[in-house]
């Protein structure tokens, strides 16, 4: 039997989860915050009987990890063509070159912007304008 002593290979493998925690069947797992705030397993050995539920259960262990990355879905990014756009957006202009479309249609953009009192409100908006006033972070 391998003796357990920690969940992960290295804390760059564990993502805080709690997954180990909620199945060991004696408590001996409690999540504990390292100097960044970042949570992650703390094995008690006294309490650990060695039946490496928590090996088994998480995630990031090799066998479920390579499942996963197998069953993941291909990642699209998008990045305007504008610099100008690029710079004034949060989302790399993805969201003005979606409405940019939208509005040419003769369609009708919603998005998050400030009214009077600065306060964050959903807004509808009909012209590039109104909508350039949505655009960054809130």
């Amino acid at each position: 039997m391998v003796k357990i002593d920690q969940v992960y290979k290295s804390k760059e493998d564990c993502s805080g989860c709690t997954a180990c925690m909620h199945i060991c069947p004696t408590k001996a797992i409690t999540m504990v915050e390292d100097m960044e705030g970042f949570k992650f397993p703390l094995i008690d050995l006294k309490k650990c009987i060695q039946c490496g539920r928590c090996q088994k259960t998480c995630p990031f262990n090799e066998e479920k990890f390579n499942q996963l990355k197998n069953d993941m879905p291909v990642v699209y990014a998008i990045k305007h063509v504008d610099d100008n756009v690029r710079l004034g957006s949060t989302s790399g202009g993805a969201f003005t070159a979606i409405s940019d479309y939208i509005l040419s249609e003769k369609g009708v953009v919603y998005g998050v912007g400030y009214n009077k009192n600065m306060e964050v409100v959903h807004k509808r908006v009909t012209g590039k304008n109104q909508r350039d006033k949505l655009r960054g972070s809130k």
